[in-house]
This record gives structure tokens, C-alpha cells and sequence, in this order.
């Protein structure tokens, strides 16, 4: 019997521990949605109703905490990314390109905007930045593997990397913020740039 209520027991400290973690990510995700791109470790704790150190017992410090927020909306966002199949028509993958591109783009901005602040300072975050990348570039490969095949060699690996910048969170940032388009003009402008390049 003992055996069993100690089991009870871990399971429900097992439990809290992951709900825990998880309200302290929360609180991380939704203060930089607010605009706040350096959470506090007091302002998170705030948000989740927890003390500070509670903070620090999930996390070894607020790059940790950074890099698990990162890899949480990824979790979210990769399943929502639209299957782009390689065999319809160009035009209907660029169309799907760009609209699930620009869908989880809209997603991670807050939480991008606040890697950039601090990737140059923490390899975590840097790391981070580097497998949203990587995501990208193995995606683009596959979606418009038929026109990279057909480019010479020569031009092969430069249409790579220009199809790469058109579809890169930075390229949207610099649409959406710096041009100040609307989510469909700088659809716009990704459909027509890819088409420009690979038709």
C-alpha cells in the first residue's frame, strides 16, 4: 500500500513540475508578445503566480528558458506548416510557399525580434536561430526541387540561396515592419519574387 501512495505521490510532483515549466514558458511567450523582448525573470514569475526561484529550479538561467520558448512554439508551428507537394503545378507551391511561410512568420516575429537582441550573446539562442534556418532551407529544397534540378550547376546554388532569402524571417521582418506592408502585400511580394526567379 505504501508502495503505491509513494508512487501517487511522484506522479503528482512529476505532474506539477511539467505544469509548472510549462506556465513559466507561457508567461515567457506572452510577455514578448506584449512587446516586452527581455523578460525578467521577476516579470515571468509575476505572470506565472510563482516565486522567483521557482524560475531557476526549471531553468539553469533565462537563455535556457529562452531556447525551451523557442523550441515550443516550433513545436506548435511545425505541424500547422502547410505539406507543399513537390509534384503540383509551380505556381500553386509558390502560392502555398509563401501563405504558410508568412503564417508562422506572423507567429514567431515577437519571440525572433528577441533572439535577435541576443544572439550574439548566447550560443543556446544562437543554436536556436540556426534550426529555425536549417528548417527552412531543408523545406525550400524539397518544394522547388524540380527547378533546382533543371538550373545549371552554375546558377544551381545561387537560386538556392536567393529562394532561401525570399522566404526567410528576416525578408518578411523587413517587409512587415521596415516597409510597413499588410500580411497580404508582403504575400505579395514573396509570390511575385519567387515566381520571378524560378518561372
Amino acid at each position: 500500500m505504501n508502495s503505491v501512495l509513494e508512487l501517487s505521490a511522484t506522479d503528482g510532483r512529476w505532474l506539477r513540475s511539467i505544469r509548472t515549466r510549462a506556465a513559466i514558458i507561457g508567461a515567457w511567450l506572452e510577455l514578448i508578445e506584449q512587446g516586452d523582448l527581455s523578460p525578467t525573470a521577476k516579470g515571468i514569475a509575476d505572470r506565472a503566480g510563482i516565486g522567483l526561484r521557482t524560475v531557476f529550479q526549471h531553468f539553469t538561467d533565462m537563455n535556457a528558458l529562452h531556447r525551451a520558448a523557442g523550441d515550443e512554439i516550433l513545436s506548435r508551428i511545425i505541424p500547422q506548416i502547410a505539406h507543399v507537394p513537390a509534384d503540383i503545378p509551380l505556381a500553386e507551391r509558390i502560392e502555398l510557399a509563401a501563405s504558410s511561410s508568412s503564417d508562422a512568420f506572423e507567429q514567431i516575429t515577437g519571440l525572433r525580434r528577441a533572439c535577435e537582441r541576443q544572439e550574439w550573446l548566447s550560443d543556446e539562442i544562437h543554436g536556436l536561430i540556426d534550426d529555425w534556418e536549417a528548417i527552412g532551407v531543408a523545406s525550400t529544397s524539397c518544394v522547388f526541387a524540380t527547378e533546382f534540378d533543371a538550373a545549371d550547376l552554375a546558377d544551381r546554388e545561387t537560386m538556392m540561396l536567393a529562394v532561401d532569402a525570399i522566404l526567410s524571417w528576416s525578408n518578411w521582418n523587413q517587409l512587415r515592419q521596415r516597409r510597413d506592408l499588410s500580411i497580404e502585400q508582403s504575400r505579395t511580394v514573396i509570390r511575385h519574387s519567387l515566381a520571378a526567379l524560378l518561372t
